[in-house]
């Protein structure tokens, strides 16, 4: 797989600058390549750096008095300057370390002229201007979403499963939207704004949704996917849960119950699985008086599964069909 990303630094920036930043966009869900990340025992290091030089979707340089004293770091960035003028896009990101615009127009004026991410102290300015670079390169970007669960039997076998999504559209119209989604039960789309269904395929447990519109969404307009799912069987065991493994960042994310009275859960819990384990994350609130329960998620990272678990309150295992 190729990376989004590939570091172009100096090794005397690495402790204080590149490592931190490098760790955090990993964090975040980005494909990185840098050198303690990416290189096992045995590897070449002349031919990794080649071969990511060649396939990285962007380069990250970091500029710095380092940078323009070291030989191998500038062949780094001549391979991706080679790269911009064979493919006529832009592969460069700069990022200013330590370093005045004069400096940078002693060396280069090209790359003085570039449009550059300063670093003044704080890493979170830092990555999310890294990211909104990255975000463009896709179809569009997601804003926020929200998934809200209305149980309608006390064993939980039939519920109205919503999804939302609020998107803008990058640099290209927007003419087909997929969706993707993984259910223990069956799932059945009953409603779709904006658009229509043009496929629906099944595999395993995993539904694939296609959204059509007919009027293509041009970029730059900001909208909200609506789909609606009659679900079956998904919510009806001891432990049940919504949750969410975004591909693209969410600025917040929302997961919401409503369950039928006087069925209340014995435990709700929210949690982020990272590296096979789970860790408790605040935010959750819950209304008794409509039997509800929801959490927002703050920039859930990309890649990591973020859920909402409840567990059933069942007096009698018939009443969610077991034996």
């Amino acid at each position: 797989m190729a990376h989004h990303v590939f570091i172009c630094h100096a090794s005397e920036d690495k402790d204080a600058f590149v490592r931190p930043l490098a760790t955090r966009l990993k964090d975040r869900g980005v494909r990185i390549w840098f050198d303690e990340f990416s290189l096992v025992s045995g590897d070449s290091l002349r031919e990794s750096i080649d071969r990511a030089l060649s396939t990285t979707t962007y380069g990250l340089v970091i500029l710095s008095k380092a940078f323009f004293q070291k030989r191998w770091p500038q062949r780094e960035l001549n391979g991706l300057v080679t790269r911009e003028i064979a493919e006529q896009r832009g592969l460069v990101i700069p990022v200013w370390y330590q370093i005045e615009h004069k400096a940078i127009l002693q060396f280069s004026p090209p790359l003085a002229d570039l449009v550059a991410i300063r670093f003044t102290g704080d890493f979170g300015k830092v990555i999310d201007a890294i990211q909104e670079r990255l975000q463009w390169d896709d179809p569009y970007t997601q804003l926020c979403g929200k998934q809200h669960i209305k149980i309608f039997d006390r064993n939980g076998s039939r519920a109205e499963w919503t999804l939302q999504r609020t998107l803008c559209v990058n640099r290209d119209p927007l003419k087909t939207l997929e969706i993707r989604i993984t259910a223990d039960g069956t799932i059945s789309p009953t409603y779709v704004h904006p658009g229509i269904i043009k496929s629906v395929r099944t595999d395993g447990g995993t539904k694939m949704l296609v959204i059509e519109y007919p009027h293509a969404i041009e970029p730059g307009n900001v909208f909200t996917q609506t789909v609606r799912f009659d679900a079956r069987e998904m919510f009806q065991f001891k432990k049940a849960e919504g949750n969410i493994m975004p591909s693209l960042p969410y600025e917040y994310y929302d997961i919401c119950v409503e369950l039928p009275e006087p069925n209340l859960p014995s435990e709700i819990v929210a949690y982020k699985r990272v590296a096979k384990r789970e860790i408790e994350i605040p935010g959750l609130s819950v209304n008794a008086d409509k039997t509800s329960f929801a959490i927002r998620i703050m920039k859930p990272e990309v890649g990591i599964l973020h859920s909402l678990t409840w567990f059933w309150e069942v007096a009698d295992p018939r009443d969610v069909g077991l034996k």
